[in-house]
């Protein structure tokens, strides 16, 4: 059973890369938590941005030359677990912002 649909994939793709990035490039004195704000806050921008780009219904519509009917074609939605990507975005950018609460006011 397939759980992600077009580039939805992508948007875990970009959290698990920029984990990794963050881990090698930011020093080794900052807190492990603010390099996986920093991963939230990359996948929640990637994935609005991209996830409303991509998902931009765009619709063909052919004559059916031999039943003379109009045929609709509609382009593949890009989701991850069902949620379209852009909306992904929403909800790494609200963890994000809700794990840099906890860290910053504990």
């Amino acid at each position: 059973m397939l759980i992600w649909s077009g580039r939805g994939i992508l948007s875990l793709f970009v959290f698990i890369g920029s984990i990794i990035i963050f881990s090698l490039v930011l020093p080794q004195s900052l807190e492990a938590d603010y390099k996986i704000v920093f991963s939230f806050i990359t996948t929640a921008l990637f994935s609005w941005f991209m996830g409303k780009r991509w998902n931009a219904s765009e619709e063909h519509e052919i004559l059916d030359e031999t039943t003379g009917k109009k045929v609709v074609f509609r382009e593949m939605s890009h989701s991850f677990f069902w949620i379209k990507m852009q909306y992904w975005g929403l909800i790494s950018g609200v963890l994000g912002l809700s794990l840099f609460a906890t860290i910053a006011f504990e």
